[in-house]
């Protein structure tokens, strides 16, 4: 028998040994640092890792049917970084903590990174108290490369489940489930693609959003399904936004499933975005285009809002933007909405079981409404607050009052059929209402008209509208071609949104948007603000704000007095304040003395034109107030609340006015010597009196007569109450004025606070 050659015996124990290899190596890896700086493929293996993961600038790690668990102790003790130049491909395998508890990072900044049929569980902490603050590295898996492939895995349990932040990343066929924040943000991320993934969140860290999307532009986000668990989708308040896009351009959204319990699609100060073909259950706000929207389109989504103050579709400070043969059932809602927007088209929309108002327009000019069917509404179409030379054509409008027009000119009804379900208010017998100077017919053409299922003619539309063409049969909505978007240049804005300006004086000036920081001195100048962006004055806690022989004017945008929190004093004197948003005023002293305020617009939870809050001293003497809407004037008097005085002033065109019981209950209150015209609710005599009053009817006629022409009541504080001959009768447009209109202008500055 021939002896065996000592080489053969060497190959024979190398084989035998050869599948330990590996083996021993990671067994070996679990004590440190694993570095890699070359090629390894490692397979079918267990590893526990007692360090980092470091893949360094070529170097290249592949991972097959790997099971990785990170042993971590505390969060962020370590992670796996992808460095520039290196790359990483993970494939049917899971990477996960030891513990299941505690988290560690995932960056690949600059690589290559792949991952696919893979369960990635654990990564990403954030402590901040409000979601938006977190750091986008450490607080998921980031991915920071250029044309990334996530394809196909599960990633859940970690902070926000998955962080782009490069370029022509594909993610797709994903399940992001069960993290704590978003399931999915892109920071200054560009040309990614979002398809087919399903997102499910539960409402966490404050109010956030399942997508968030921030300074990232030319991105598709198609096919998803983007589910709230846990809790109702119509339960409005403390839940989440679908997708949230924030200064972020060019980006389109279709083809999604959406349930949340807030807004669905949030674009703020975004243009050019696509909004197409969506199927959205929303509680809050189905879209909501705010600040800046310029060249949107919203076209073919259905939309269930089943909150019984939700919005449909809504356009806020937009322009040149349409909204397209889309299907919306918003309930008690408010269907479709133009707040402070411009040549906006709605097109060929359809839209039932409203309840509250189908299309309402708000300080919106130059709009065009074509085609649309809005049925089930208590107001079909409802147009206020300068909402000038719009064309309203070919649709169907019906509820228990087809069409209310009211302070708006110039714009142009005509082709429409109007349906007013019941002579439901006496002071309205045939349902219409237009005060302005409006058309209501083109040639021989107006519009159609019923009544209770009878067909009628109309001459006039009470008090001011005249119609002198009624058509005699109602007209058949057609289908009408989509106007090609002619995009426009979008509005400048500022390199930084602090303006340090202290003290302005014998100034006539513009200051387009930002914020002025601190204290805030305006005397003897004329200022227009809000051209290109919001103002708001007085930024930060304890910050001071005095107004003396000025004049301030809304710019477009809007300016806000009092936004920055906590002020230690507010004081207007001999001013003229027109356009401002004076929203929740808390602080120590507020004096408004011998000033004139017009066409302020409502802004606070509580929805009052000023809303003074938890102030200690408040004098308001010798003011005019004109067209204040929401509630006009409140005051909410918290433990801190000293005095109250209100004397001599005088409030026309005024909704409401509340004062609750805390204030009322304070000894040091003179409520006394104020004069109110046209006012639409007799709640607004609450602030008038500290003694009970009747509630009856203060009225007077449509345009404020002289003081002579008016009949005057005394109350026991000294009050005068004043109503003229025939006069506006109180019904529930100024109750919806209250609710609606009020919800419109908040959502664009609080609801703006949530974003970052």
């Amino acid at each position: 028998m021939r002896s065996i050659e000592p080489l053969t015996i060497i190959v024979i124990l190398l084989l035998l040994v050869s599948p330990l290899l590996p083996r021993i190596a990671m067994a070996q890896l679990s004590q440190g640092n694993w570095v890699v700086t070359g090629t390894q493929v490692v397979q079918n293996e267990s590893i526990t890792l007692n360090g980092n993961l470091t893949v360094e600038s070529g170097g290249n790690l592949t991972l097959r049917n790997v099971n990785l668990a990170m042993n971590v102790q505390s969060n962020g003790q370590y992670g796996i970084f992808v460095e520039a130049g290196g790359a990483l491909y993970v494939y049917r395998s899971k990477v996960t903590s030891v513990d299941q508890v505690h988290r560690f990072a995932l960056k690949a900044q600059g690589s290559e990174f792949v991952a696919s049929g893979s369960t990635i569980e654990n990564v990403g902490w954030c402590s901040a108290s409000y979601a938006k603050e977190c750091p986008v590295e450490g607080a998921g898996v980031f991915v920071g490369t250029n044309g990334a492939d996530i394809v196909n895995n599960t990633i859940s349990d970690g902070g926000i489940g998955l962080i782009l932040a490069g370029t022509r990343i594909s993610v797709s066929r994903n399940l992001i489930s069960q993290n704590d924040l978003f399931a999915l943000e892109l920071s200054s991320a560009t040309h990614c693609e979002i398809i087919n993934n399903t997102m499910l969140v539960t409402p966490g860290m404050s109010r956030g959003d399942i997508a968030y999307v921030i300074t990232s532009d030319n991105n598709t986000f198609s096919g998803n399904t983007m589910e709230e668990t846990n809790r109702p989708a119509w339960q409005s308040g403390g839940g989440m936004d679908g997708i949230a896009l924030v200064s972020s351009d060019h980006n389109v959204v279709s083809k999604n499933n959406i349930s949340v319990a807030n807004i669905a699609v949030f674009p703020y100060e975004s243009s050019d975005t696509n909004l197409l073909y969506n199927r959205i259950v929303s509680g809050e706000a189905a879209i909501y285009v705010s600040l800046v929207g310029v060249n949107a389109e919203v076209i073919g989504n259905v939309v269930t809002s089943v909150f019984n103050q939700a919005w449909g579709i809504v356009i806020s400070h937009g322009q040149d933007s349409i909204i397209v043969d889309n299907t919306l059932s918003v309930q008690a809602g408010y269907a479709m909405a133009l707040d402070h927007s411009s040549d906006v088209a709605l097109i060929d929309n359809n839209v039932s079981d409203i309840g509250q108002v189908g299309a309402l327009l708000y300080d919106s000019s130059g709009d065009t409404l074509l085609g649309n069917s809005f049925s089930g509404a208590q107001y079909g179409l409802f147009m206020t607050s300068g909402s000038d030379h719009n064309l309203v054509q070919d649709n169907s409008f019906s509820g228990n009052h087809s069409v209310f027009v009211v302070d708006s000119g110039d714009n142009l009804l005509y082709g429409n059929n109007f349906y007013d379900s019941k002579n439901h208010y006496k002071a309205l017998p045939n349902g219409p209402f237009d005060n302005g100077n409006n058309s209501w017919y083109s040639g021989s053409q107006g519009n159609y008209w019923e009544l209770g299922g009878l067909a009628y003619t109309r001459a006039t539309i009470a008090p001011s509208g005249k119609e002198s063409f009624s058509l005699p049969s109602s007209l058949p909505l057609v289908h009408h071609n989509v106007p090609n978007l002619v995009l426009v240049s979008i509005p400048p804005q500022p390199t930084s949104n602090q303006i340090a300006m202290s003290t302005i004086r014998d100034k006539t000036m513009s200051i387009p948007s930002g914020c002025l920081l601190g204290n805030v001195t305006i005397i003897d100048s004329t200022i227009t603000f809000g051209a290109t962006g919001p103002v708001l004055l007085g930024c930060g806690n304890a910050a001071s704000i005095t107004i003396e022989n000025s004049r301030l004017v809304d710019g477009g945008f809007g300016f806000i007095l009092g936004a920055g929190g906590p002020s230690s004093s507010l004081v207007v004197k001999n001013s003229t304040v027109d356009g401002a948003y004076m929203q929740d005023l808390v602080g120590l002293d507020f004096v408004l003395e011998n000033d004139t305020f017009v066409n302020l617009e409502t802004a606070g939870t509580n929805g009052a034109g000023i809303l003074i809050e938890s102030a200690q001293n408040v004098t308001i003497t010798g003011s005019a107030f004109s067209d204040l809407p929401g509630q006009g004037v409140g005051f909410y008097c918290g433990a801190a609340f000293r005095s109250l005085l209100v004397t001599g002033n005088t409030f026309r065109n005024t909704i409401g006015g509340p004062i609750n019981s805390a204030c009322l209950a304070t000894p040091d209150v003179v409520i006394a010597n104020n004069e109110i015209y046209n006012a639409w609710s007799a709640y607004f005599q609450m602030i008038l009196t500290t003694t009970s009053v009747t509630k009856t009817l203060v009225t007077s006629s449509t345009s404020s007569p002289s003081l002579n022409s008016m009949t005057s009541t005394t109350t026991s504080s000294g009050s005068s109450i004043s109503s003229g001959g025939g006069g506006i009768p109180e019904f529930p447009f100024q109750l919806l004025a209250a609710t609606v209109i009020t919800s419109l202008i908040v959502a664009s500055y609080a609801l703006s606070r949530r974003k970052r």
